[in-house]
Formats: C-alpha cells, sequence, structure tokens
C-alpha cells in the first residue's frame, strides 16, 4: 500500500502511524511498562525515524522531531547555612541506605518477582462493604 509513496507526505505518514497503531498487541506483563504506553512509543519511533529520514522534505515546525537530542552535562550544588547554635540538630548526614539505594544494591518489594499464585492484600476504607 505504502511503496512507491513519499515518507515525508503527511497522509502518508497518518497512514502509516494509523496502522502501526493497530497492528500491534503488546502482551499484558505487570514487569513492563503498559502496552498503550508500549504502543503510542512505538509509533513515536517510527515517527521520529520517518522524520530523519525525509529531513530536508519535512516541514520546518516538525523537522526538530527527527533530529538527536545532544544535551551538555548537567552539574548542580545546593548550600545550606546551618546553625551552630542546634548542633547537631539541623545537620547535613548521609542516611544509612543512601549508598545501596543509589548504587542499586538495595532490593525492593516490586523487585522480587512473583510467585505462583501469589497473593495480594490492600486496606480499604469505605463507609459501605
Amino acid at each position: 500500500v505504502f511503496i512507491g509513496k513519499k515518507i515525508c507526505d503527511p497522509e502518508l505518514m497518518k497512514g502509516v502511524m494509523d496502522a502501526l497503531f493497530s497492528e500491534i498487541q503488546p502482551d499484558q506483563d505487570p514487569m513492563k511498562p503498559s502496552p498503550e504506553y508500549r504502543r503510542k512509543l512505538a509509533c513515536s519511533l517510527l515517527y521520529r525515524f520517518m522524520l530523519s529520514v525525509g529531513n530536508q522534505k519535512v516541514k520546518g515546525s516538525v523537522r526538530s522531531g527527527g533530529e538527536e537530542l545532544v544535551r551538555a552535562l548537567s552539574t548542580a550544588t545546593q548550600d545550606f547555612n546551618v546553625s551552630e547554635k542546634y548542633s547537631p540538630a539541623g545537620q547535613p548526614i548521609q542516611k544509612l541506605e543512601a549508598l545501596s539505594q543509589t548504587s542499586g544494591e538495595a532490593e525492593y518489594v516490586d523487585d522480587i518477582p512473583k510467585f505462583p499464585n501469589e497473593h495480594y492484600a490492600a486496606f480499604i476504607l469505605a463507609e459501605e462493604a
């Protein structure tokens, strides 16, 4: 259907995007992002590819969507004026868990694989049962 057509034609792009969106049916997997998100991601990646391929023939207002984003390395500092009057209260200290959390060594409940037939519980507050 799309063979021999110009890739930068807006009508063709819309047709390709609609076809891709209707054909992609990702699996429901709790360990992955939602299927709807993955469908939209696939469409946006295809759109960026199409913009990059037809870069010179695409309208200027959308041309930058196909270009690679180049960002400088960002840095930041934060200074606190700490009163010595109430020391050690208010003094900055490192959390005990900080190193294991930032290194990825800490294991959270969502990181643990689910067991077959695993049950869940949740508190639900309601005025009527």
